[in-house]
């Protein structure tokens, strides 16, 4: 497998060829703290990352993912536990599985060519409490961002698909509030709770929300799984036009 290094010799980049004639990174062994992915080799445009691509590597801080890249595999940066930054491609159709999972990462900003944020994506990001979603996603699959230190998180305009069988927000501990964007056809937040664009499913109960009682709305016929798991409340009022738990 071919090889190519930094003129310092200090990161070396695995690397194969696509049909297509572009380049697919299969591996990067570096001891720096910062990882600058280069967009062409050998004046071919680099567009794939491989699976595992970084994954378990320490001491990476910083990873710079440019623009020419269009697709990653499965836990690419998985594990990388002092990952604090990442820079991500602005051509990027799926953040994949397992995209960033236990790492240090603090903020996160998805661009808009992104529509699916798959399974595990940011799980185990303990610190992760900032995520700007672009303006096409559309889904948000189970687990994408549970174990992460939201306060509040925001529900773009185009979302129409979250996965509720695993919790998409579980074990965010201090999650007080779920918003979503005024023009979403499928959602919508009352009191920072997420519901159905017509209210009549409850979908998630932020488990950082500080009130003790909850009575749930009459006009709601579906609590959907998970909906008050790790919450805070002491006692539930569900009314009789509920016909589905």
């Amino acid at each position: 497998m071919p090889t190519i290094s930094n003129a310092a010799n200090t990161v070396t980049f695995e690397y194969g060829y696509l049909i297509n004639g572009n380049v697919c990174i299969d591996n990067c062994y570096t001891s720096e703290s910062v990882v600058i992915i280069p967009s062409c080799i050998n004046n071919r445009p680099v567009t794939s990352l491989a699976n595992n691509f970084l994954a378990n590597t320490s001491s990476i801080h910083t990873v710079v993912i440019p623009d020419s890249v269009k697709s990653i595999g499965d836990y690419a940066f998985c594990g990388c536990h002092d990952l604090k930054k990442i820079e991500i491609s602005k051509n990027l159709k799926e953040i994949p599985m397992g995209f960033c999972q236990k790492t240090k990462l603090t903020s996160v900003k998805i661009p808009d060519s992104v529509t699916t944020i798959n399974p595990s994506a940011f799980c185990s990001c303990f610190a992760l409490s900032n995520v700007e979603t672009g303006e096409n996603l559309r889904e948000i699959l189970c687990d994408a961002f549970s174990a992460c230190n939201f306060k509040n998180f925001h529900i773009g305009p185009k979302v129409e698909n979250i996965s509720f069988s695993a919790g998409f927000l579980a074990a965010n501990f201090y999650l007080e509030s779920i918003t979503v964007d005024e023009n979403n056809q499928y959602f919508r937040d009352i009191d920072g709770i997420l519901f159905s664009k017509d209210g009549s499913s409850l979908i998630r109960y932020p488990e950082g929300k500080k009130d003790e009682n909850y009575k749930v709305p009459i006009f709601v016929e579906r609590i959907r799984s998970g909906a008050f798991f790790g919450t805070k409340l002491s006692s539930i009022e569900i009314h009789k036009k509920v016909k589905n738990i």
